[in-house]
């Protein structure tokens, strides 16, 4: 009988063998269990910076995303630990380029109107982002909008990423891999809106020619494609 045991795999294993098996109970346990260790470790290594929560999402992202390519299912552990790492060091570096490109285009001379300028510009900036994303979610479905407005009031402190969970039915971990791919469609309609609003590209006028100005599933999938390949209605490769 012991040796009927012998290379039986441990629990653990068994999970992540049936989350690679596609079984999607298999993939929120698994997710919820290393929920609490990625944040720990990405809050270290960013100590505690407010893109945590951020990196944490692409993170699990990226975990359900690769899973399947896992050979070594024994050492799943460390093997997130490495994905969580690449995704930190690829933050710090976009952080970089974007603090670099921001330097280049500062130029060094004081603000006389001080902090009520900065202030008035990142309320308008704010406003002008809120307009954006009611106008963008339009191109949603359903769920997402749904979604959309669940993370809207997690975002706002109203409630937590557990209730936000609870409401979806699903673990934390899934609910925030659920929450960044929203994110990531709302990016797309945000940028299919304010190429829209911004005209100046022929090949897009062309394109929207037939079209009867409401926003369908159709249409979001043409525009995005087209805006994902075009420099001018995509200039900064958003």
């Amino acid at each position: 009988m012991p040796s009927m045991l012998i290379g039986r795999p441990s629990p653990a294993t068994e999970l992540v063998l049936a989350a690679q098996n596609g079984d999607r109970q298999a993939v929120d346990r698994l997710i919820a269990g290393e929920v609490a260790h990625v944040y720990r470790r990405v809050g270290r290594a960013l100590r505690w910076h407010a893109d945590v929560d951020d990196v944490v999402q692409e993170t699990l992202l990226q975990i359900v995303r690769c899973l399947p390519s896992v050979r070594e299912i024994d050492r799943f552990r460390p093997w997130v630990c490495a994905v969580t790492d690449r995704q930190v060091q690829r933050h710090l570096r976009d952080l970089r380029r974007r603090q670099h490109r921001q330097e280049t285009l500062t130029v060094d001379q004081p603000d006389p109107a001080g902090d009520f300028t900065d202030r008035a510009d990142t309320e308008e900036l704010l406003e002008r982002q809120r307009r954006e994303i009611t106008v963008a979610a339009r191109w949603l479905d359903d769920d997402d909008r749904h979604l959309l407005a669940l993370w809207w009031r997690e975002t706002a402190g109203r409630t937590t990423r557990a209730e936000t969970a609870a409401a979806l039915g699903v673990g934390a971990g899934l609910a925030a891999v659920r929450v960044n791919r929203m994110r990531t469609r709302l990016a797309s309609a945000r940028t299919m809106t304010r190429a829209l609003d911004a005209g100046g590209c022929d090949q897009l006028t062309g394109l929207t020619r037939s079209w009867d100005g409401r926003p369908c599933a159709i249409w979001r999938k043409r525009l995005t494609r087209h805006t994902r390949g075009c420099l001018r209605c995509t200039p900064t490769g958003d």
